[in-house]
Parts: C-alpha cells; sequence; structure tokens
C-alpha cells in the first residue's frame, strides 16, 4: 500500500516518505535503528524554490526523527572567526535540506544519553544526498557524519567522508572513508575503489562497521570494493552531538543536499542496505486513519510538514 501511494505523493522517486507514516516496530530492519531522519521545517514561508539568491533562508531547520528515540536534527549555522556561517534552503526539485554555504552548516543530533553515538561495536550510517560542490578554496573533502571537538590536534574526532584530492596527504584521491582522531598516522580506513560522483546525480551512500571492525563502503545499494579489515578504535569526543554535513572545522564539511539520514547500532547486512536504497520506507507504515478520504488524508499532511 505504501508503495502504491507514493506514485500518486508530491514526494516521487522516493524521496521522502508519505508524511503521516509511522514506523513499523516489526520490520526487520527497523531492528536495532538509532534514527530516521527526514527534513521538516516550521514554517517554510514561502522560501521553496530550486536555485537563486531568494531562496535562502536562516530560519530553524529540522530534520523530523520518525524512530521512537525522537531526537530531531537541527541546522546550526556555525560561526568559525571570519568565515561565512552555514545557510540552507529547501526546493522541490529533490525536496531536502541544502546546505548553500559556510564552513560550519550541519544537522546536529543531540542525544539523550552520553553514549548513544560512542559507536564502539557495530553500526550503520546511511543518507541520500546530492554533492553540490565537490571541491572548496580551503580543502575538498566532503563529510556525510561525524563527530568533533574542532579543528587540529589534539582533538577527538571522526568523520566518514568523500575527498575528490585526497585528505591530509594521506587518503588516496577520490576515495570513501572513515577517519579517526587521535590515531597514528596513515590509519585512516579507506574505500578499495575510486568513486568519481557528480553534483548532478543523487546518491545512497552507507558505510557499515561490523563487530569486528571491518568496514564497508556502499553507493547506491553495492559495495564500493571490497570489505576493508581495521582496528581502529572510534574516538569519543567531548562534544555530545552526531554532526551530519560535517567533519570538522576549515572545510571538512557537505555543500549538499540532505534528502534522508538512517543509523543503526547493528551493521546492516549487503541485501539490506541494497533494499534500503530501492526501497528505504518498507519499515514505515499508514497508520489507520490514514486510510481514509483525501480530506483527512490532506489534514495529516499539513500537521506533518508544516
Amino acid at each position: 500500500m505504501l508503495r502504491q501511494f507514493h506514485r500518486s505523493s508530491p514526494w516521487r522517486n522516493q524521496w521522502l516518505p508519505t508524511p503521516g507514516v509511522i514506523l513499523d516496530l516489526q520490520h526487520p530492519r527497523a531492528r536495532g535503528l538509532l534514527g530516521l531522519w527526514v527534513p521538516h521545517t516550521s514554517p517554510i514561508r514561502g522560501q521553496v524554490n530550486d536555485t537563486g539568491a531568494n531562496d535562502i533562508d536562516l530560519l530553524s531547520a529540522i530534520m523530523r526523527d520518525l524512530s521512537p528515540h525522537r531526537r530531531d536534527a537541527v541546522f546550526s549555522p556555525g560561526s568559525l572567526g571570519a568565515d561565512v556561517p552555514g545557510q540552507w534552503v529547501i526546493g522541490h526539485n529533490g525536496v531536502g535540506f541544502y546546505i548553500v554555504s559556510g564552513q560550519n552548516g550541519a544537522l546536529k543530533v543531540v542525544p539523550k544519553h552520553t553514549t548513544d553515538w560512542d559507536l564502539q561495536g557495530a553500526f550503520t550510517v546511511m543518507c541520500r544526498v546530492r554533492l553540490n560542490t565537490l571541491s572548496t578554496a580551503d580543502i575538498n573533502t566532503r563529510a556525510f557524519c561525524g563527530r568533533s571537538d574542532g579543528a587540529g590536534a589534539p582533538t577527538k574526532k571522526w568523520f566518514w567522508a568523500w575527498a575528490e584530492a585526497g585528505y591530509a596527504g594521506v587518503t588516496p584521491a577520490n576515495r570513501l572513508f572513515l577517519h579517526n582522531v587521535p590515531q597514528p598516522t596513515g590509519e585512516d580506513t579507506v574505500a578499495t575503489v575510486d568513486w568519481n560522483p557528480a553534483t548532478t546525480e543523487i546518491y545512497t551512500v552507507a558505510l557499515t562497521r561490523a563487530a569486528d571492525k571491518t568496514v564497508g563502503f556502499f553507493v547506491d545499494g553495492y559495495r564500493v570494493g571490497d570489505p576493508v579489515a581495521s582496528t581502529l578504535a572510534l574516538s569519543i569526543p567531548d562534544s555530545l552531538t552526531l554532526n551530519w554535513g560535517w567533519g570538522e572545522d576549515f572545510g571538512v564539511n557537505i555543500p549538499g543536499t540532505f534528502f534522508w539520514m538512517k543509523a543503526w547500532e547493528r551493521d546492516l547486512s549487503p541485501r539490506e542496505v541494497l533494499a534500503e536504497h530501492t526501497s528505504p520506507w518498507e519499515m514505515l507504515r499508514l497508520p489507520m486513519n490514514m486510510a481514509g478520504g483525501s480530506a483527512a488524508r490532506g489534514a495529516r499532511v499539513r500537521a506533518f510538514w508544516y
């Protein structure tokens, strides 16, 4: 039923779930779910455009957590010295939060417990995203998510990213990688195969980490190269937030569009990763009162998104 509803929904191509859906806790892929974030803002105030200066807005932007944890990701424009604060925009052409500019714009999730994002065991992080900018003047690393106390040593941080020109003189160009500090030089976990994204495409990217610390990198449901053995224990920063679109200060960020983000405290199998790409909303269901007429459905749509 949910798939059929998509075809008559304004959220086509499965970028967003049908408004008003709820998580099916019995679905196999809902097991271990840490968060499932989709765009929500209150209010939009007419600032809905595809491109141009008029679509920039500094109102509060939220990625609503549809999981039982209810930990929303709130956009933080940030500010560091003379750097330009980040800005966001919502566009009809692929509904999502477009982090337009700035080195500090990020969607930040504040945990309810200090151990929520330790991620010392198995985990999976995944997002549907478009890289609107592949390189910047300061650094060419596009971070999908991470945690950090700031830039430079002796900062404790980790982030999952893609680097067009390599990172810190160690990571090869055009590779997905998991960066961790503190760590011996050169021990980043790096995908075994290049990935060359285009700014015109939308991708589902995922990182899985098994209990034995083996890392898998995925694009559009398929593994990028071979699983990578790792011995790194992720750092636990003093900062509690999980940052989507930001790895550290000074350019390790993602000027791009997030359509949704997900995280699990287990490593999804390759089959599950592919299923999340092809049918990302299977773990959601329509509540009983959504099966009625269009008027009731429209009321729920307005209540949910606005």
